[in-house]
């Protein structure tokens, strides 16, 4: 099971930014403002699948295409390890064991939690690190995203608190000179790839120990003790009240994304209302500026915190939900059941009793198994032959016969490695 940590991994650039940002979320939850469970989104989910097949493969020593088909159950839900969480899991578990060969590890672990209480009087620091290994003076951090959110490995205070936590454990028993920060994320289209990684001395960690993480942890602290009154909390969440020493609240669009009280939180709203350049006006419709009465600019401003915003409308959505469920009254919305797709209550006797009438042959629909399998069912066949056979000529062999369609256009940040696919004139006579 992973700890979940108060000043836990995931919450590091929340609280970097905001001190009053974890004391601000404990109240809303006594309040019966946002849900007390907490309980993960689809999207979090599917990464937990994901992460846990990579380290059933850690485990195993199996690699991920050995898992196609099978279900994962994550919180009472079965996800199925498909060709595209195999894919993403496939380019992690790979990264780490090349990390393991590179440093001649002599040490390594699977979800090594860090504790880090013991540098904070007590305060609850610390997460799990993914994959961390030792070896020849270098102590290897990987972390593996599931999500399209682009994750920056510079400087990223996630990973530096998890490789404190690593290093603090390990430093009495192996010369720790290097720090090595991976971060593999296969599902974000980054400039610089799916697999990045940034490199630290340990008076470099050290030293972002002292500036950065002593700092935000005392922070941290001082506003909970200032918002330890549930009335007074709940007023600064709603109207934006400022604590004394710049302890929040404060908005950013990277730092407040995965903030469980965003869509309450009106210092966020005032952040969303200025780059939508609108006003939300009481018992009326917002009124949001046409598309071709914005500058260039201003379209561009809006495109960049996108995914800011959308984030913020699903949270006002999940605060307003989670009201009716617990009783608010509402003229304008109400709850109703939720209904998904048909499905049969007993296959065997729907088979049986709809194949009398179309005939059992148009049961099922018979076509082409899907790439992956495919390579998978190659790799196994042309293993039993040649043991030298790998999965890379296996994928080689298949990717002959295949393609991946174009979907039409989108629009991505000028950074993004792909190549633009509108030229302009001079661009398109450049080669002759």
């Amino acid at each position: 099971m992973t700890l979940h940590h108060r000043m836990g991994g995931s919450a590091t650039k929340k609280y970097f930014h905001c001190g009053a940002s974890i004391p601000l979320t404990e109240a809303a939850r006594k309040a019966n403002l946002i849900p007390k469970d907490n309980a993960s989104s689809e999207p979090a989910r599917i990464g937990s699948a994901a992460h846990l097949l990579g380290e059933r493969c850690f485990e195993t020593g199996c690699d991920p295409i050995d898992y196609l088909g099978t279900k994962i159950k994550i919180e009472g839900k079965s996800y199925e390890a498909d060709a595209h969480m195999i894919e993403g899991v496939t380019i992690y578990v790979d990264a780490c064991r090349e990390q393991v060969k590179l440093v001649n590890a002599e040490y390594q672990a699977v979800e090594f939690n860090s504790e880090l209480k013991h540098l904070f009087k007590g305060e609850d620091v610390g997460g799990p690190c993914d994959f961390t290994c030792y070896g020849s003076h270098i102590l290897v951090m990987v972390d593996y995203k599931n999500g399209t959110y682009p994750v920056e490995i510079e400087n990223n205070g996630q990973f530096l608190k998890y490789s404190l936590g690593m290093y603090e454990v390990l430093k009495r028993d192996y010369d720790i000179k290097t720090i090595r920060t991976i971060v593999v994320q296969p599902n974000c289209n980054h400039v610089e790839g799916p697999v990045r990684i940034k490199e630290y001395t340990v008076n470099e960690l050290l030293r972002w120990k002292r500036r950065k993480l002593r700092p935000a942890v005392e922070r941290v602290a001082k506003a909970t003790v200032l918002l330890k009154d549930l009335n007074y909390a709940i007023k600064v969440l709603e109207t934006g009240e400022q604590l004394p020493g710049g302890l929040g609240p404060n908005a950013k669009r990277d730092a407040c994304h995965f903030c469980p009280v965003s869509g309450i939180c009106a210092e966020y709203k005032h952040l969303n209302t200025q780059l939508l350049k609108t006003e939300f006006v009481d018992s009326a419709p917002v009124k949001l500026p046409k598309p071709n009465m914005l500058t260039l600019e201003e379209t561009e401003n809006i495109i960049s915190a996108r995914g800011a915003i959308t984030k913020w409308l699903e949270e006002v959505y999940t605060y307003r939900k989670h009201a009716l469920e617990s009783g608010v009254k509402s003229t304008r919305f109400k709850i109703v059941e939720s209904k998904g797709n048909r499905a049969f209550k007993n296959e065997r006797r729907a088979a049986r009793k709809i194949g009398a009438i179309i005939g059992k042959e148009n049961l099922y629909s018979k076509k082409l198994q899907t790439p992956a399998t495919l390579e998978k069912a190659v790799y196994v066949e042309m293993k039993k032959d040649d043991p030298k056979f790998t999965q890379k000529k296996a994928k080689e062999l298949v990717n002959e016969y295949t393609f991946q369609p174009t979907r039409g256009n989108s629009m991505v940040a000028i950074k993004d490695a792909r190549e633009s696919s509108l030229l302009t004139a001079r661009e398109d006579f450049a080669e002759d």
